[in-house]
């Protein structure tokens, strides 16, 4: 089977539909997209068109290179005047001549965006969690600092616990304050050493909550910690 890339990185419209493809019309993206009714008896009428290496320039070659995700109009502009146009181009051009034009990281990096490469494979694997949030908006707005002590503390343990429970440790915990005129601020602080204990998290939300004047009602409260990376 051939390698997929990572093509959602690559074009800007990343359904692939029929009716969606390439940022064009349903009629025009049936050049480009197999016509589902002769895919076997069960071809579907909204099928998925998928891109691989081994089709990624019979597809893309004749696009503009703004067709691809991260070169806006001004990247394209200057890919322009310097004699490449389309998607075949790009990714014909030498890394060398562009790490000169767009410096040593860009400049290859749109060579293979050209290519239809991209830095990882599509992955099924989901992220590693590297911070928790939990927040809370209030049907009345609170101004009254002990009541918002009360809240921010059950916050920190509502979240403290439920990542303590995945066997997780905190290093960092931060409290976010929005008013009801929606003007928001968010402090942290870093804990002294990383700990698995609710009790900690919650002194230390209350603490950082120190740091705010609370002189105006408080519409939002939220509680975000930011986990050790699990090794195991």
């Amino acid at each position: 089977h051939a390698r997929a890339f990572a093509v959602t990185g690559c074009v800007k419209n990343t359904q692939f539909t029929r009716a969606r493809a390439l940022n064009q019309s349903p009629t025009r993206s049936r050049s480009v997209t197999p016509d589902p009714h002769q895919v076997g008896r069960a071809g579907k009428p909204a099928g998925v068109y998928r891109l691989t290496q081994d089709n990624w320039m019979a597809v893309m070659a004749d696009h503009p290179t703004d067709d691809l995700w991260g070169i806006g109009r001004k990247t394209a502009q200057k890919l322009a005047e310097h004699g490449i146009h389309t998607v075949a181009e790009l990714a014909e051009a030498d890394p060398k001549r562009l790490a000169a034009i767009f410096g040593p990281t860009i400049g290859p990096g749109l060579c293979m965006v050209g290519r239809g490469l991209g830095g990882t494979e599509v992955t099924t694997t989901p992220r590693e969690a590297r911070s928790r949030s939990r927040a809370r908006t209030f049907p009345e707005d609170l101004t009254d600092r002990a009541q918002i002590e009360e809240k921010v503390a059950e916050l920190a343990r509502d979240i403290g616990g439920e990542v303590i429970a995945t066997g997780r440790a905190i290093m960092r915990v931060g409290v976010t304050v929005r008013t009801a005129a929606f003007f928001t601020r968010t402090k942290a602080a870093k804990l002294a050493a990383p700990t698995t204990d609710v009790a900690e998290i919650e002194a230390a939300a209350l603490m950082v909550l120190e740091r705010f004047e609370l002189d105006r009602p408080v519409r939002l409260l939220g509680v975000r910690v930011a986990l050790v990376p699990d090794t195991t």
